[in-house]
């Protein structure tokens, strides 16, 4: 009867994490349908508007989505380690099914979740696609800006010109490296924390 119950918790454990990784998957999948339809937009707003306030509104459009993305990224990584938990309990059904032996490598290392620049598997890769749509976003919104700005004021201009082109290129740099920093350090933040849970949970248990 005990055995009936670990193979169910283990069965439902592994279904659980699998749904997670298609959850992972479908909001990646929405942001970057987001992502398109900004794009397919495009030829109908320039012949609605002018270049100048297309680029400037397509400036904005790309903010806007750079926080969709944020949000994205942030609850797809908080899935990711929910994945890691989920086959973390999975991993100890097996180990009491067994006997208590300890056969792959996360039953053995259950307590430390991989971090996010060397996570292979699938719910790495959708992680780390959130994280650089992210960082597109970011590096597009300052030069469409820019751009938009130029169009409307550069002509004939050139020391406003060049200050313009040298503001999109800082900003961009200093947007993308900032993201690239603030997420690298938040999937950190979040792993410590998950670690710091498992050790406290494993010691419970034993």
């Amino acid at each position: 009867m005990e055995r009936d119950i670990e193979l169910a918790e283990l069965a439902l454990q592994n279904q659980a994490t699998w749904k997670v990784l298609e959850f992972a998957q479908n909001s990646r999948e929405a942001s970057t349908r987001l992502h398109g339809i900004a794009v397919g937009l495009l030829p109908f707003a320039s012949a609605a508007v002018g270049t100048s306030a297309l680029l400037i509104y397509s400036s904005l459009g790309a903010a806007f989505l750079t926080l969709v993305g944020i949000n994205s990224f942030v609850n797809i990584n908080g899935l990711r380690l929910l994945q890691y938990r989920l086959a973390v309990e999975e991993g100890q059904a097996r180990i009491r099914l067994r006997g208590g032996v300890a056969v792959h490598g996360p039953e053995i290392d259950a307590p430390t979740p991989p971090s996010l620049p060397r996570q292979m598997d699938p719910m790495g890769s959708v992680t780390r696609g959130a994280r650089w749509i992210v960082a597109v976003d970011l590096g597009a919104s300052g030069p469409l800006l820019v751009s938009g700005l130029l169009v409307r004021y550069g002509n004939g201009r050139p020391g406003l010109t060049a200050a313009l082109v040298i503001s999109a290129v800082a900003l961009s740099a200093i947007s993308v490296a900032s993201w690239l920093i603030w997420s690298r350090r938040h999937s950190q933040r979040t792993e410590t924390s998950l670690a710091t849970e498992l050790r406290r949970l494993f010691a419970d248990e034993a």
